[in-house]
């Protein structure tokens, strides 16, 4: 008797097939569910509420966690093309997902997601054309996270770029006073950042060794994106933004990836002497942080002088090499942001419940300075 043959069924390795067509549509949507709600954010600012709208753009934030935590399997590509050829020496755009950037973009994506759930219950029901506020802190955290994926190390100026306007538009829009010198702070800091890095980088690309120059650019460009002194004054103009949106720039913005780049630079071969150095100004700018802290009579200030104490802390582990800069440095980048953004949170929760509005805040009537 001849039996008929079995119908195929699919083999282990058309299975493994799916999972890697599956990846990049995770990680893409992950990126692109933000980026529309930031538009509608955006294009809807004066017809839909602002409470709505921040709803909206937390949901898109919260969902995009959690797609992160089925990328699997790691490293996952999002975008590898050729970005420009000199010398016949090709640079790529490669943005790609590991286990340590798909932890900070969680952090990010649900950080940031609460704290646009605060943000839509501290403005009035029915206040609208300030969706702005939310559109520009999806676009700071998408291009946080994009430039966390970068690998392509000269286009990382773009990333810091991308998130230096977000975060001066953020400043811009939410602060109290149009006359504030915060955005144009917080323009030129960071931009000032990024140009310096674009040199730190291009000095990297023609010679890998640490010389004096690729040294100095880095902690130019670090230390005022981390907000260490004496070079603190862009991340400290944040306070002057209500709450949530400080603790949002400060926690989520520019001092994540300003921290990441120094630890790269700090695992470049040190002498002795660039490491005592370092380990100098680390420490220098957590004493001074910590003794402004204690002199310190406004809240949200307070927790911007706390926040740059741990930047210093960070500088002053990093630089001790091998085991602290591979384990606890990038651990206490994570602390530091996770402790702000839940400092400026709670603050902006207790003013909400027992502070009267702030007459700062214009037709903000239910959002107070501080919250």
């Amino acid at each position: 008797m001849i039996r008929r043959p079995p119908r195929s069924t699919p083999l282990y390795s058309s299975a493994a097939s799916d999972v890697y067509k599956r990846q990049p549509l995770t990680l893409l949507s992950s990126v692109l569910l933000p980026f529309i709600a930031a538009l509608l954010c955006f294009g809807l600012n004066r017809i839909v509420a602002t409470r709505l709208l921040a709803i909206v753009a937390s949901i898109a934030l919260a969902l995009s966690a959690v797609l992160l935590l089925f990328v699997q399997p790691l490293p996952a590509t999002l975008l590898d093309t050729l970005w420009l050829s000199q010398n016949s020496d090709p640079v790529h755009l490669l943005l790609q997902l590991d286990q340590a950037s798909r932890l900070i973009g969680i952090l990010i994506f649900g950080g940031g997601a609460l704290a646009l759930l605060m943000l839509a219950f501290a403005v009035p029901a029915e206040l609208r054309r300030f969706g702005i506020i939310p559109s520009t802190l999806v676009f700071l955290i998408l291009a946080v996270f994009l430039g966390m994926l970068n690998h392509a190390m000269l286009l990382q100026p773009l990333f810091w770029m991308s998130a230096t306007l977000a975060t001066a538009a953020a400043l811009r829009v939410s602060g109290p006073d149009t006359a504030t010198d915060a955005p144009l702070i917080a323009l030129l800091s960071g931009g000032t950042a990024a140009v310096l890095l674009l040199g730190c980088e291009l000095f990297l690309s023609f010679q890998p060794e640490p010389t004096a120059a690729v040294l100095v650019l880095g902690l130019l460009a670090c230390i005022p994106t981390m907000g260490i002194p004496p070079l603190h004054a862009a991340t400290h103009t944040n306070a002057d933004a209500p709450s949530v949106v400080a603790s949002t720039l400060t926690a989520l913005g520019l001092p994540v990836l300003g921290g990441f780049f120094l630890l790269r630079l700090l695992s470049l071969e040190l002498t002795p002497t660039w490491t005592i150095a370092i380990s100098m100004i680390g420490m220098l700018g957590m004493t001074t942080c910590a003794a402004a802290a204690f002199g310190s009579q406004n809240a949200g200030k307070l927790l911007s002088w706390q926040h740059g104490a741990q930047q210093g802390m960070i500088m002053l582990i990093a630089a001790q090499g091998d085991l602290a800069l591979r384990m606890i440095a990038p651990n206490l980048i994570l602390v530091a942001a996770l402790s702000t953004l839940a400092g400026g949170l709670a603050l902006a929760a207790i003013c909400l419940l027992y502070t009267s509005p702030s007459p700062r805040d214009g037709l903000l009537s239910r959002m107070p300075s501080s919250a």
